[in-house]
């Protein structure tokens, strides 16, 4: 027991220093691949979406998903390992219980569908509203000289606070949600429990099982029962990555509208260019011409 002991120290303390340096890694790759992808995008696509709402991509987003690397898959790998191991001793010690305990699983795992869908929705929802809250700011915090020479500083807070509410809105339904959730779970566990009470029970008495088989069944139904409700706060973790993953990859797969891949010429050229057919708009107003050329020569030597 000494020797396990130290070497569970031992392991455990490695787990978390490797998860913990593998989330700075993750974290890294994301930004600097997003940032790259940001910076060749054409001007017009900065101007259809505020700098705020880029920063909260960048920052924000990108801290959830790596977050995921080292608290929710490090949670799951380390339950999942429990709940298999928990199972093969349970189907050891009597497969009629087993089978009476398995029979929930799909029932627990179709609500957790359900949940998971929805979560996600409210999730990338939540997202979208920090990042709106976190454009206000930036808007405000980086013209204060403009803001305060208009004295809009109240208006900037009330700005700002409503983006705040329509945010806590949304985390109010999370957790809404995350009650029904947990309040189900909890249900399955306890009515799991009571059937094996009852069918256990009566093995028990009509001899088909000892009682200390069915106290050790217990003690691993128990201990099912506390690593399934550790996966679905990792499941609750998992879907809320994935609601802030989608603007970053969206962003980190996006193509430029306009191609910055021009080749050097030498200054010595003579050529014609011909202007023909050219009109301009800005991606904010495409309903104001800005510019519109027919036909016009030029000459340049």
């Amino acid at each position: 027991m000494c020797a396990l002991c130290l070497i569970s120290a031992i392991t455990g303390g490695l787990r978390g220093g490797c998860f913990s340096y593998a989330t700075a890694l993750v974290n890294n790759k994301m930004r600097s691949d997003l940032f790259k992808s940001l910076i060749y995008q054409e001007i017009g696509f900065f101007d259809e979406r505020k700098t705020g709402e880029i920063m909260s991509r960048l920052t924000a987003d990108c801290q959830t998903m790596s977050s995921t690397v080292s608290t929710n898959i490090n949670v799951f790998a380390r339950n999942m390992i429990m709940v298999i191991g928990s199972m093969i001793f349970m189907i050891t010690i009597s497969w009629r219980l087993s089978f009476a305990v398995f029979v929930t699983a799909p029932l627990m795992g179709f609500i957790t569908k359900i949940y998971g869908s929805y979560y996600d929705k409210l999730s990338e929802s939540t997202q979208t509203k920090m990042a709106d809250a976190n454009a206000i700011a930036e808007q405000a915090l980086g013209t204060i000289r403009t803001v305060r020479s208009f004295a809009c500083e109240h208006k900037e807070v009330e700005r700002f606070e409503e983006k705040l509410i329509a945010t806590l809105k949304v985390n109010a339904q999370k957790s809404w949600a995350y009650l029904g959730y947990a309040s189900l779970n909890e249900f399955g566990n306890n009515a799991t429990l009571i059937a094996i009470l009852f069918y256990g029970g009566h093995l028990v008495l009509t001899g088909k099982m000892s009682g200390d088989a069915l106290f050790s069944f217990l003690l691993y139904q128990t201990q099912i029962a506390e690593n399934v409700y550790a996966i679905g706060w990792v499941f609750t973790g998992i879907m809320e990555a994935v609601g802030a993953s989608r603007k970053v990859f969206e962003y980190m797969k996006r193509e430029p509208k306009i191609k910055n891949n021009g080749e050097f010429i030498p200054p010595h050229v003579y050529g014609k260019i011909e202007f023909n057919n050219i009109s301009f708009h800005y991606p904010t107003r495409p309903q104001t011409i800005v510019l519109d050329v027919s036909y016009h020569p030029s000459l340049i030597t």
